[in-house]
């Protein structure tokens, strides 16, 4: 089932995903490439996954630790 974000982004089956990424990169101030840089995963792979049409598991461990990086640094 797909959704859209509140600018019109159609979300795929990983729409969570998508918005925490979004969410996290938006936060640092990123822009797509930057952020998939210091992910340390391709900027296509990135931008698939924002788009919520993809999830790379061989990029995943990169991928949750700066989510939960980006989620310690917005509490403090």
């Amino acid at each position: 089932m797909d959704r859209s974000t509140e600018d019109g982004t159609r979300l795929g089956a990983h729409g969570p995903l998508a918005v925490a990424v979004r969410q996290a990169r938006a936060e640092r101030g990123l822009t797509l490439r930057a952020a998939a840089e210091q992910i340390g995963m391709p900027f296509r792979t990135l931008h698939r996954i924002e788009r919520g049409h993809g999830f790379d598991a061989v990029h995943a461990p990169a991928l949750r630790r700066w989510l939960r990086a980006a989620g310690e640094g917005s509490s403090q």
